[in-house]
């Protein structure tokens, strides 16, 4: 079944309440012309994402949740929850880019708009089969029941974060919605 992404866009999001990041304008919307065709990733995970310092993931429901870090480092602290890593691309962004970030200087909107682009590169690379693969192999170490994984990053919600291009990047491409956990 053919659709546009915004079609599918709107239809995912319901009322979930889940913010978007501006990327054209202040409206926060990105507008998609192109049609693609929707395909349901196999035997995915439930995915939602979150920050190392949200304390509830330790707590239920969320206690029994495969969490898995998609940044280059873990916490600098101990966490009260357990986690797994996939600190390589393209769940992380590259060092290359990690180390244009985080030079010295203030960041502008338009360095924003190349880590942005740069990132989706990234995904885009990789193709949705490739990273479904690497979360199913991710999940099936973790020898959990639960078919849920909360993705992690250190970003804390509303700043601007890798997670979150992701989940966008993964709703456009799939149309299975990524809601981040506060």
């Amino acid at each position: 079944m053919t659709r546009t992404a915004l079609t599918v866009a709107h239809q995912r999001a319901g009322t979930s309440g889940v913010p978007t990041l501006p990327l054209e304008g202040d409206a926060g919307v990105r507008i998609l012309d192109k049609p693609y065709e929707y395909r349901e990733p196999r035997n995915m995970p439930r995915l939602y994402t979150s920050y190392w310092k949200n304390e509830a993931l330790a707590l239920p429901p969320h206690d029994k949740v495969l969490k898995v870090g998609i940044s280059r480092g873990g916490p600098r602290r101990r966490m009260p929850y357990k986690y797994l890593m996939l600190r390589e691309e393209p769940f992380a962004p590259s060092r290359r880019l990690l180390t244009w970030w985080r030079r010295p200087g203030v960041r502008t909107s338009e360095d924003a708009e190349v880590y942005e682009r740069e990132y989706l590169r990234q995904l885009e690379d990789a193709g949705v089969e490739g990273i479904s693969a690497q979360l199913e192999r991710k999940v099936a170490s973790a020898k959990l029941a639960n078919d849920t994984v909360i993705l992690l990053c250190h970003e804390e919600p509303g700043e601007f974060c890798h997670r979150r291009l992701f989940a966008r990047w993964w709703r456009e491409q799939t149309g299975q919605e990524i809601p981040e956990l506060v």
